[in-house]
């Protein structure tokens, strides 16, 4: 099973070594690319909106198109690493909470897993906006609106994982506090 893995691999380099990776890869991400992409077209990346449509990618593949692609290909191989680091090091860090918490097997052990699920949503949006980058001017309405709900979907499994993460701190800080 692949909560076992996961708890499997679990170290606190490991944690380091995919947190400083997530850093790196975020700096790159948020702080190189995708500004220099809000420069270019005027208006931020979809997967940072909280939903899109067809006109928000038409405008924007719009201005891309008038340019150098190059950037976009860029965005999209650091976007590639992003989702899997960020889920992966939620995940990491749930497993010596839930450790604390429940000491014998628990089928709240399966949480570990709730990043990942954003992940999926993440891969799926970036996907299919990297599709119709590749296919513009043809935009397929239908398609993008799955694209714009995965991103949604993402944010909120993200907020929940995050809420997880911090209720699951504070049962473990109590839990220690009465020792």
């Amino acid at each position: 099973m692949l909560t076992d893995q996961i708890y499997g691999i679990y170290s606190k380099k490991l944690v380091l070594v995919v947190g400083l990776l997530a850093l790196l890869n975020a700096v790159i991400l948020m702080g190189i690319v995708t500004p220099a992409l809000t420069l270019i077209t005027g208006s931020p990346t979809p997967d940072v909106l909280w939903g899109y449509d067809v006109q928000t990618l038409q405008a924007q593949f719009e201005k891309l198109a008038q340019g150098d692609a190059t950037i976009v290909y860029l965005r999209f191989i650091a976007d590639s690493f992003f989702p899997f680091l960020y889920t992966f090091l939620i995940s990491l860090l749930m497993v010596p909470l839930q450790r604390g918490i429940f000491k014998e097997e628990s089928k709240w052990h399966s949480l570990v897993l709730l990043p990942f699920v954003a992940a999926v949503l993440d891969y799926t949006e970036n996907v299919i906006v990297l599709q119709q980058f590749l296919t513009y001017p043809s935009l397929n309405a239908p398609i993008i609106a799955v694209s714009s709900l995965a991103t949604q979907l993402k944010w909120i499994v993200i907020g929940v994982a995050l809420i997880v993460l911090i209720c699951e701190g504070i049962v473990y800080r109590f839990l220690r506090s009465r020792e």
